[in-house]
């Protein structure tokens, strides 16, 4: 019974196959209204299985413009989706992995305009991996990250001073 509990774990549940995705979501800790910026996205599979055409989700903050993909890289087997695996818009960053072996990991870079609140309001965005149906996860914790960003507002001030020197008065 033991041996049979044991392969459940490592290989998964009898109807399917499990892995353990991960995902970590990084970007600046700080920017400035309107500035340039980028969120950079890792997804692991840390087995035991290959996962194909497990998907990612990421809700991205309101005020966000001019969001495009920058690239994918594509490790340890992995192959990086494309074309219309891939949704892109100012509130939204999702689509389709096509494969994920284990050991394999994609990473993923998208840019952005930061969007304009008040000086020191920040904002917390949150992305998720799923594997397909039909694979168990093994790990639900790590199928989540956040990033929060603090935006801070710059101020051009230019300061001018001009001296008009006093004509001397005589003493007498």
């Amino acid at each position: 019974i033991i041996s049979i509990i044991c392969a459940f774990c490592i290989y998964g549940n009898a109807f399917g196959q499990s892995a353990d995705l991960i995902i970590q979501k990084t970007g600046p800790n700080q920017v400035y209204v309107g500035q340039s910026m980028q969120y950079t996205f890792v997804i692991t599979n840390n087995g035991p299985n290959d996962v194909t055409n497990a998907t990612w989700n990421d809700n991205l903050p309101s005020g966000l413009t001019n969001v495009t993909f920058v690239s994918c890289t594509a490790l340890g087997g992995a192959v990086c989706p494309s074309g219309g695996s891939i949704s892109i818009s100012n509130t939204n960053f999702s689509g389709t992995i096509p494969f994920l072996p284990v050991n394999g990991t994609i990473t993923m870079v998208i840019e952005m305009r930061a969007p304009a609140p008040a000086n020191g309001t920040s904002f917390s965005n949150t992305a998720t991996v799923s594997v397909p149906s039909g694979v168990t996860e093994v790990d639900p914790t790590t199928n989540t990250s956040t990033w929060n960003t603090t935006l801070l507002t710059q101020t051009d001030i230019s300061v001018q001073k001009t001296v008009t020197p006093i004509t001397s008065i005589g003493c007498g």
